[in-house]
């Protein structure tokens, strides 16, 4: 007979300060093993609708079948977002872990069968040109008075480190130098060639800091931000890369979280919302007289058995 167990983990006190996962220490490697493994983030991850819904619809996109280029996950603190974003990193990068059978056996049949399923595709994929960019904006991404120096250029701008990272940085060097919003065309040059999938995450502190800079600048630099996302969205459409971008607030925008500038946060909803096409999602279910998917949540994260 098997016995529950609490996670070692939940009683380590070291970990009592980091309330939540972040994106840029877990692509850096800095966080904790139970967000930086696959296998132990998988472990104490329960997938909620919205994430094998996201994951389905991404693969569709990613092998062509459908198009389905830009997700918007929104929720307040604690809501599962950065979570949320950290699932498709891991399930892009590390296909094989949603067919472990240790990970996947608390779930029901059909869910179990879905994300293997999965799992199998992403596998499939893995070698064909697709690209993670993970645009974290507590991170480095380069601002006008405080450039990336990569020796033989330096980046001012978000548009300007995604063309470094992409390798292309010369089709978007003048933009990057002017701090001007590429053109639709050119971003599509910089997408040509490459699957890519974007996971934006934090991006409201990043502008935030922009506007709130010392800098004339980066405060002329901030405003054109939203107009570059609104840039990317366009391009993205009929393409074979995607967009997932979290924003602080309620999916009707009448609540932002606090602490967040509510006027960046309606921008940017703005500039996703604009192109059409947009997939919206909450990450968890609430609703249901046991608590939604919350529940479960709380039973992968807290217990396993062993």
């Amino acid at each position: 007979m098997q016995k529950l167990k609490v996670w070692e983990d939940v009683l380590d006190e070291t970990l009592d300060m980091q309330v939540a996962p972040e994106l840029g220490d877990v692509i850096n490697k800095t966080a904790h093993k139970i967000y930086t493994e696959p296998e132990e983030f998988f472990k104490r991850t329960y997938f909620t609708d919205s994430m094998v819904q996201i994951l389905d619809k991404l693969l569709n996109t990613l092998s062509g079948k459908e198009r389905h280029n830009l997700f918007l996950i929104y929720s307040l603190f604690g809501g599962g977002k950065t979570h949320t974003i950290l699932t498709i990193y891991h399930a892009i990068s590390n296909p094989d872990s949603l067919t472990d059978e240790i990970i996947l056996k608390d779930y029901p049949e059909e869910k179990k069968e879905k994300i293997k399923n999965i799992g199998i595709k992403l596998k499939i994929l893995q070698n064909q040109n697709i690209k993670i960019l993970p645009i974290y904006g507590k991170g480095k991404l380069g601002q006008p008075s405080n450039p990336l120096n990569f020796g033989a250029y330096e980046v001012k701008t978000l548009w300007g480190y995604i063309g470094h990272c992409l390798g292309k940085y010369s089709i978007v060097e003048n933009d990057d130098k002017n701090l001007t919003v590429p053109t639709i065309e050119t971003i599509r040059e910089l997408l040509k060639g490459n699957r890519v999938v974007f996971l934006v995450d934090e991006i409201v502190h990043y502008i935030d800091n922009l506007y709130n800079s010392g800098n004339e600048d980066d405060r002329r630099y901030a405003k054109n931000i939203c107009k570059f996302f609104d840039a990317l969205c366009t391009a993205l459409i009929g393409t074979d890369s995607i967009m997932v971008l979290t924003l602080p607030m309620e999916k009707d925008g009448e609540k932002v979280e606090k602490g967040y500038n509510k006027e960046i946060v309606l921008s940017l909803h703005r500039a996703v919302e604009r192109v059409g096409g947009a997939e919206l999602y909450s990450p968890l279910r609430t609703e249901g007289i046991s608590g939604g998917e919350i529940v479960e949540i709380l039973k992968k994260r807290i217990l396993h058995f062993f």
